[in-house]
Formats: structure tokens, C-alpha cells, sequence
């Protein structure tokens, strides 16, 4: 529902929020401007609630919820010298109800609504009398739930302008003017520094994240890099139609400087900035980092946060990010920073003891730690916004500064490539939705494993089709999981820990198509490594114009075997049981052996499958 000039509330919007609802059911959920826990009944003094099945209000019903209503909640001292937006209230039927159509998130019954916490109406009042200070506060301490019925409006009306119904009638005329047109994915997310998570939108809000965002695209072509977008808008659209989303990006995008990181170099100036910030402020924390690693180097320490943005957007549960997100759309990049720091100090609390004698330990272990602590929180949400004294313009400066020091470096960026070429620099900072479970990759590696597979599936979440874990060890159970489905994933981890594996873009079926251990496959397969360090062994046919046939030898398999790369030896082997395997150099991929000793056994082993089936 959206606030009118006068005041009231329309009813343009009703529907949208009424997936869908048990017939017959005469219990109505309230829905009172998103504001407080009152039932209101009509001019007769009938009950309102009765709508049509498909969910939309009745003009007459809607003319009945229009005249003036006092909230039973103590208003806020500052709201007593106005009353000129007093909330109205709408009664909507009790079913299932989403907040969008986009996603599963549930609008929490009335009778849960925690009746101290804040309310919309209050908030209005805050900004209409431009009280910030008080908003901010309003906005930490009021820990809505992530089904809380004030979600409906709330990042709405935090992010509403003067430009508000001007977007929104840009937004659709874009609309208008590419329908009919073949999709296209928008430049800025093949950027380096994208975050790919989208919190499992169904196939509808997927269609139109894109949609939204190349709508942005097209009214914004000056903004390339934008490295939270994705995830930004993915969140706007559980909770509003798109439409909305895009005037609440506009609105963003108009304050890029306090909401947004645009290029590069503030990717990796963020970086240091949140190291001195750990250093200033968690001091603890920072001493912990540099023993593990046992460097006290800047440069090293810093890839500990290589990633740090994956950590609130990828990995935290959703009912954290919102209210992180509450807080972030009032107040902007400081309160990522704040989270980050509040992340960390949170991560030592809970695992100093564990760490006090550890040592030697990398700085991608390190992340990945912090990473799986995440996905996991046991703190509530409030904690990680509770962290003080960092003041934006502090690190306004320090931000700044970094920006400048790196400028003044060489213009290849050595600091951000690492020494990594290009292609590996893009790979290394695309992160995407961490839906794909695996025991044996964290989720910042399997965004970096995704990032070298090709582009079209980039967006589709990968099935485990198998795990020894799960399955065993057999060959049979193997194939009868796996053949039909292209491409495939193989991840193994040996007993010593170490992990690789390979991309096989052909079915593995065509072994019976075949004659006995004959090779087949593509030369978009390739070989990877994670340990000791991250690396992809492409087919040697991209870099040269001809090849022998002993370097298109790309996978291979019977009954017991599996080979994957051959041409001089075989990239990798796994022969009679999922228990040993080998690996050497091939001529297909020109690999180095997958580890030092060539032979392994295998302690986990998995196979991921994307869409494609064989027919």
C-alpha cells in the first residue's frame, strides 16, 4: 500500500503482497499499513475482511479504511506535534502470504509481531522531521523479523524521494520499450568484484532480477561497477515488486559515494581500509590473524579479507542480512565496514581458545574459517550492528587515502592482480549463490571453480549428483547417479588433504556409445587444483591453431575407469573402486601432476551436474 498526499492509503498494491489463500477460510490476517496490531471493522460495523478469491479489495471496502485511526502504541515524543500521517489500517484474508511473487518469504502472522518494536508510522515521523540521529537509532535497535509485516514498506519508505513516482514511470517505459527483445545479461556483471547470491528467488524472480537489472543498466549506463548490485536488488525483490526495486536503486545510485564502490581500486583500497579499521578498533582480532600467519606484512594480511563482502552477502542467513541491510540503506558502506569488524570480533570469540596454539596457517584458510562461521552464526543480528565510535568520516579518510596510495602505484595494479593475469583476477573476485553444498569446497573457492566454467551456467546452481559420503564407492552406483547429466564437476580430496578435480563438458554415457575405453568430450574441459594454490589447466586447442591428436584426448571411462585428459599419460585416473586414484601430466591440459606424489587415495569425492541431460 502506498501513502497518499492526504495521507491515506491506496489500495493499488494489495494484491501483490496475496500469493495465495485456503478457500473458505475465514480467519483474516491484519494488515494494517504495516503499521500496528489493529482490527478495524466497516461503517456498519461488519467486518471488512471479505475479499475477492483472487485477493484484490473492493473500492467500497477501500473507501472504508480511509478516515482517521489512533495507534493504542505510544507514539514517539517527536510524533506529537503531527499528526497529519496518522496510519490506516487493512484487514487482508489469513493464507499463505509472500511479500513478493518472486520468493517464499512469509508475511508473520499479526499475533507474532513483537508489540514493542517499531513501527512504520514512527519511522515516517522521524524522517519527515528530518530527526536522523533518532532514525539511525530507530533502525539499529528495532530487530524486525525477516517476515515482520513492516517489511512490506519498510525499505520502501526508508529509500523514498521526491523522485520516487518519476522512477517508477522510467522503469516502466524501459520495460515497455525492450519487451519483445532477446534478454541480455548486463555488462557490470562480468566485472571483477561481483556478487552473484540471489537467497533462492524462484524462476520468475530470477527472469526479473535480470530484467531489473538491465533496466538500471539502461537508465544508469554510466555506473560499470557495482559489486553488491546483484545481491542488492535479489533482496528488494523478496520483499517488493520490481518496479519498486528499481526506484529503490535509483535512489541509491543517486548517493553512489555513501551506498555503492564503484571501481576497482576501492575494491582493493576497502581491503586495507577494513585491515586498519581491525587493527584500531579489534586489536584482539588482528594480533590473532597475524599469528596464525605468522607475518606481520600488510600485503599478506590483507588477502585474509580478499573476500570480506561474500561474508555478509553470501554467507550470513538471511535473517541477519536483512536487518544488516536495514541499517546499510540510512546509513551506507559504514555499516558494511561495522558488520565486517563485528563478524571478526565475533569469529575470535568464539574460536580463540581453539586457535591459542595454532600457527602456519594461510591467509585463504583464515577466510574460508571466517567464511564457514558465517553460514553458520549463532550470534543474533543485533549483535553484529552493535559495534560504535566508527565514524563515517573517519573512514571517508582512510578510504580515500588508500584509493590515492594505490594510484600512485603502477597502472597494472600489482596489489589487486596478485601477479595473476587478467582472466584469473576476474575468476578470483566473482562470487555467486552458494546453493551448491560441498563438504570438500568452501563457498569462496566454489565461486572461484564456477567463475572458470563456461558463462551460460553461470546462473544455474549445480545438483550433487554424487558423494562416497552418500553412495559409497561403487562404479555402478557412480555411473547409474551420473551418466545421463552434462557437463559434470569432479571434486576429490585425498587423505592428505588436498583437492582437485576436473570439468567434463560430455555426458558420461557416450563410454557406451563407444568402443571399449575410447575418448570423447570437448575442449571445454579442463583439469583444476586448489592445493597448494589455485589453478585451471585448460585444453592446450585454445592456445594453439593445431593440435596432435594426443592433445584432444578429453575424457574417457568403463565400467571401472574413469580417465579424464590423456596424450602421453592420463591428467587423471581412477581405476576398480572410488578408493585410489593417480594423476601425471597429459599432453590435453600440459598439467603438472594434481599432487606431488601422483598416486592418492581418496578420503571424499563428489560429482556435480548442471541442467543438461542426454536425450
Amino acid at each position: 500500500m502506498i501513502e497518499a498526499d492526504d495521507g491515506t492509503f491506496r489500495w493499488q498494491d494489495v494484491d501483490f503482497f496475496v500469493k495465495k489463500y485456503r478457500s473458505g477460510d475465514d480467519d483474516d490476517l491484519l494488515l494494517d499499513g504495516l503499521h500496528d496490531d489493529h482490527v478495524e471493522s466497516g461503517p456498519d460495523g461488519t467486518s471488512t475482511g471479505d475479499r475477492s478469491s483472487e485477493g484484490h479489495a473492493s473500492e467500497s471496502t477501500a473507501a472504508a479504511f480511509q478516515s482517521d485511526q489512533t495507534s493504542s502504541k505510544p507514539p514517539l515524543s517527536t510524533q506529537t506535534s503531527d499528526s497529519r500521517h496518522t496510519p490506516k489500517f487493512a484487514v487482508l484474508p489469513k493464507t499463505l502470504l509472500y511479500f513478493s511473487e518472486f520468493a517464499s518469504v512469509k508475511i508473520e502472522a499479526a499475533d507474532k509481531a513483537d508489540p514493542r518494536l517499531g513501527t512504520l508510522s514512527e519511522l515516517s515521523s522521524l524522517k519527515r522531521l528530518h530527526q536522523w540521529k533518532q532514525l539511525k537509532l530507530f533502525l539499529r535497535t528495532n530487530n524486525w523479523s525477516s517476515g515482520h509485516r513492516i517489511r512490506a514498506e519498510l525499505w520502501k519508505e526508508i529509500c523514498r524521494n521526491p523522485s520516487t513516482d518519476a522512477q517508477g514511470l522510467v522503469y516502466s517505459d524501459i520495460v515497455e520499450a525492450f519487451k519483445g527483445r532477446c534478454s541480455v545479461t548486463p555488462v557490470f556483471l562480468t566485472a571483477p568484484g561481483v556478487l552473484l547470491c540471489d537467497y533462492q528467488l524462484n524462476e520468475t524472480g530470477r527472469l526479473t532480477l535480470i530484467q531489473l537489472l538491465t533496466a538500471i543498466e539502461h537508465a544508469r549506463p554510466d555506473f560499470t561497477y557495482i559489486p553488491i548490485l546483484y545481491p542488492l536488488c535479489a533482496l528488494f525483490l523478496h520483499y517488493m515488486s520490481d518496479r519498486d526495486a528499481f526506484v529503490c536503486t535509483m535512489s541509491l545510485l543517486s548517493q553512489s559515494q555513501k551506498f555503492l564502490i564503484q571501481t576497482d581500486i576501492s575494491v582493493s583500497a576497502a581491503r586495507r581500509t577494513l585491515l586498519i579499521l581491525l587493527r584500531k578498533h579489534a586489536r584482539k582480532v588482528y594480533n590473532l590473524i597475524e599469528r596464525l600467519i605468522g607475518s606481520s606484512d600488510d600485503a599478506t594480511l590483507i588477502r585474509v579479507f580478499s573476500h570480506w563482502k561474500q561474508w555478509i552477502f553470501c554467507d550470513l542467513p538471511f535473517s541477519h542480512l536483512v536487518r544488516v541491510l536495514d541499517c546499510f540503506l540510512f546509513e551506507g558502506q559504514k555499516v558494511l565496514y561495522r558488520v565486517a569488524i563485528s563478524i571478526l570480533v565475533l569469529w575470535h570469540r568464539e574460536k580463540a581458545k581453539e586457535l591459542r596454539d595454532k600457527t602456519g596457517w594461510s591467509e585463504f584458510y583464515i577466510a574460508s574459517d571466517i567464511s564457514a562461521f558465517c553460514s553458520t552464526m549463532k550470534f543474533s543480528p543485533q549483535k553484529l550492528l552493535k559495534l560504535r565510535n566508527m565514524k563515517m568520516s573517519y573512514i571517508r579518510r582512510i578510504q580515500e587515502e588508500n584509493e590515492m596510495k594505490l594510484r600512485k602505484r603502477d597502472a597494472t595494479l600489482a596489489e589487486v592482480a596478485s601477479s595473476q593475469n587478467l582472466k584469473s583476477l576476474l575468476a578470483e573476485h566473482h562470487y555467486f549463490s552458494v546453493a551448491m553444498s560441498s563438504q570438500i569446497l568452501p563457498s569462496h573457492l566454489i565461486s572461484l571453480l564456477i567463475s572458470w566454467i563456461p558463462t551460460r551456467y553461470h546462473l544455474v546452481t549445480p545438483q550433487k549428483l554424487f558423494s562416497v559420503v552418500e553412495d559409497g564407492r561403487s562404479f555402478t552406483t557412480l555411473w547409474s547417479k551420473i551418466e545421463d547429466c552434462y557437463p559434470t564437476v569432479l571434486l576429490i580430496q585425498t587423505t592428505w588433504k588436498q583437492v582437485f578435480g576436473a570439468y567434463c563438458s560430455e555426458a558420461w554415457v557416450m563410454r557406451k556409445r563407444l568402443s571399449k575405453l575410447s575418448y570423447f568430450g570437448t575442449g571445454e574441459s579442463f583439469l583444476f587444483q586448489f592445493t597448494p594454490k589455485a589453478a585451471c589447466f585448460s585444453w592446450v586447442g585454445l592456445e594453439k591453431p593445431k593440435v596432435s591428436h594426443g592433445e584432444e584426448l578429453f575424457q574417457c571411462a568403463d565400467a571401472t575407469t574413469l580417465i579424464v585428459g590423456g596424450g602421453g599419460n592420463e591428467g587423471l585416473s581412477i581405476r576398480q573402486t572410488l578408493e585410489r586414484g593417480s594423476t601425471n601430466h597429459c599432453d590435453t591440459f600440459n598439467n603438472p601432476p594434481l599432487v606431488p606424489e601422483r598416486d592418492f587415495e581418496i578420503e571424499a569425492f563428489e560429482v556435480f551436474g548442471f541442467s543438461a541431460e542426454v536425450e
